[in-house]
């Protein structure tokens, strides 16, 4: 007990994607859907050691050691016109990331707690995509690259209780990213209230930075400078109000709101463009400004009954606002403006034995659709495949989606080591997504609706 207690942790998966080509030319609609064969493999880890250790009876410090990585590996092969299956596109992306750091807490009296720590952070990445050109072999490099580079961070913060049933929380938070030289400093503020013992109100406010992908930074757009070394990160104001109350003792509900105000955000210079928009763009390289800014607004409501004789549920709805500004200066609803998100979970838990509990439980989500630029139809008719009208961007909306996912759990809890197996369903009714494709035998884009049910197998140990 004196050299303190030491917990080891990992975590991993892999994942798979397939798509099988349509060998009856005749039956050809979409270039992608129909010419193409793909193999996609997805594969996440991580691992962990922390020590935690008491430093007398005020003072208590914990040190942690993790690595994470990502690896994606993604080949294509197309159906010439003479049926012969050609390379069109080969990817290896890795991604990684080391860290250390070591926070320390202190009591300094009953009415003030402080905390502070510091992490230091290496991160390193791997790129190499090639394509062939208009579909013709052989592959050639379209992005390619590697790198590292380091983040450290500090915080201090300090909890203080002034008087009964209120908490004041102050805090500063740094972080340096050696690639670029920036540093940011931010304050960050947090406010709570026991009205009664029933109720209890929430401020909260903080600046925030994001820092972007290694890739991001060293980009090549003319194949030699790298005019986004020097792209600092964008920053956010974000302002929190809330209170909970609490309705009885197995019900209890909750209302937030929030403002996000989003600056010095990264765009292309003269354009729509946008990196709050953007998922994943393997092939990007293009040269970035701290520019654009955004906003995000939106109050969340929550019932919850926390688990009472084995039965929990918990009921969340959201109504936001999102957009933002790209380089061009003009306003515009973002990709991720929903506008409303429902979420409702219900689930059991029964003992089996002495020891172990079964568990089933069904989640319902409605989510609004999320934003997309309108098509350039006599551009697309033009070039067979879809151009959207980036002049317009985000003006229109996918359509929305009902999500439901059942999950079934059984934990075997050991003295020392405890296991749990769960059987999930993902999208158990298949809802689907929409997507846009252009068609050959309507020449013209379409909706494409893609989504299937996924069961998904996991197995944990605990110790």
């Amino acid at each position: 007990r004196r050299a303190g207690r030491v917990e080891v942790w990992g975590i991993g998966g892999l994942d798979g994607q397939t798509l099988a080509e349509t060998p009856d030319s005749s039956a050809w609609e979409f270039d992608f859907w129909d010419r193409t064969r793909m193999d996609l493999t997805l594969g996440v880890g991580a691992a962990g050691v922390s020590h935690h250790l008491v430093l007398g009876g005020r003072t208590y410090l914990r040190t942690s050691a993790a690595v994470t990585a990502q690896r994606t590996v993604w080949d294509q092969q197309r159906l010439a016109d003479d049926l012969s299956l050609r390379p069109d596109f080969a990817l290896r992306s890795t991604n990684g990331r080391a860290s250390l750091g070591a926070t320390l807490t202190h009591k300094l009296s009953p009415r003030h707690v402080s905390q502070s720590g510091v992490s230091v952070q290496q991160l390193v990445y791997d790129l190499d995509l090639r394509a062939a050109p208009d579909h013709v072999p052989p592959l050639v490099s379209v992005a390619e690259g590697d790198g590292s580079s380091t983040l450290v961070q500090a915080f201090t913060r300090s909890r203080l209780t002034p008087a009964r049933g209120l908490d004041l929380t102050l805090g500063l938070h740094a972080q340096r990213l050696a690639l670029t030289g920036h540093t940011a400093v931010e304050p960050r503020l947090g406010l709570t209230w026991a009205a009664s013992d029933r109720q209890e109100v929430r401020l909260g406010y903080g600046l925030h930075s994001q820092i972007e992908d290694l890739r991001i930074y060293l980009v090549q757009p003319d194949g030699t400078a790298q005019p986004n070394r020097d792209l600092d990160a964008a920053r956010a104001h974000h302002l929190v109000v809330g209170t909970t109350r609490r309705l009885s003792e197995t019900l209890r509900v909750g209302v937030e709101g929030y403002v996000q105000r989003l600056f010095d955000v990264p765009v292309v210079a003269d354009s729509s463009f946008s990196l709050l928009n953007v998922r994943q763009d393997w092939t990007f390289a293009e040269a970035l400004v701290n520019g654009g800014a955004g906003e995000n607004v939106g109050v969340e409501v929550t019932l919850e009954r926390p688990l009472r004789d084995g039965v929990y549920a918990l009921l969340t709805g959201s109504l936001f606002r999102s957009r933002y500004r790209g380089g061009d200066g003009v306003w515009r609803p973002s990709r991720f403006d929903q506008r409303y998100a429902v979420n409702a979970l219900v689930g059991r838990e029964v003992r089996v034995g002495a020891r172990n509990l079964l568990g089933l439980n069904v989640r319902v989500a409605a989510l609004g659709g999320e934003r997309r630029s309108p098509i350039d139809e006599a551009a697309s008719a033009q070039r067979e495949e879809v151009v959207y009208d980036e002049t317009r961007a985000f003006e229109d909306r996918a359509p929305g989606v009902w999500v439901v996912d059942l999950t079934a759990t059984y934990r075997l809890n050991g003295r020392r080591v405890s296991q749990v197996w769960a059987l999930q369903l993902k999208n158990a009714l298949g809802a689907t997504d929409s997507a846009l494709d252009y068609s050959f035998l309507r020449d013209a884009v379409v909706d494409v609706d893609e989504g299937f049910p996924l069961p998904v197998l996991s197995y944990t140990v605990e110790w």
